[in-house]
């Protein structure tokens, strides 16, 4: 075998395989990078790095003052005072504004709520869905509500 045949069969290789192992990472990273978006790029570089949002100090109410002086009014203090409770809203007469009723499912809209057959509201029972009216039963007397 001639000494230029040798050096292509077997030596030839190794080379080529040492050059692309050493050539590897540089040309690998030049090849990732053209590719990878900037949030990558960013992570490949900075493994071991992360940002940490900035932490404020809670804000304690006791030390707000108001933006405002009322002129000859004293401003009450709220730890001093004893709770006020408000008095129950005056009672209305349920209003039905909408109905709607299939062979599945009755529904109805009293005083802006949505409900069903079986449920409850303001201390009633919903006995009964129908086209025209609902049939409730509070404290065991029996209502009927027209839908406006």
């Amino acid at each position: 075998m001639s000494r230029n045949r040798f050096i292509l069969i077997f030596v030839l290789p190794y080379v080529f395989i040492i050059l692309c192992l050493f050539l590897a990472k540089p040309l690998g990273s030049l090849l990732y990078k053209s590719l990878a978006t900037p949030q990558e790029l960013r992570i490949v570089e900075y493994p071991f790095r992360f940002e940490v949002p900035d932490i404020k100090k809670p804000v304690i109410t006791s030390e707000l003052r108001p933006p405002f002086k009322i002129p000859g009014k004293k401003l009450l203090s709220i730890r001093n005072e004893e709770p006020q409770l408000l008095p129950p809203p005056p009672a209305t007469a349920p209003k039905v504004t909408l109905v709607m009723v299939s062979e599945h499912l009755r529904i109805a809209i009293i005083n802006d709520i949505l409900l069903r057959e079986g449920d409850t509201f303001d201390n009633s029972i919903i006995l009964r869905i129908r086209d025209d009216a609902v049939v409730i039963s509070k404290k065991g007397k029996l209502t009927e509500i027209p839908v406006q």
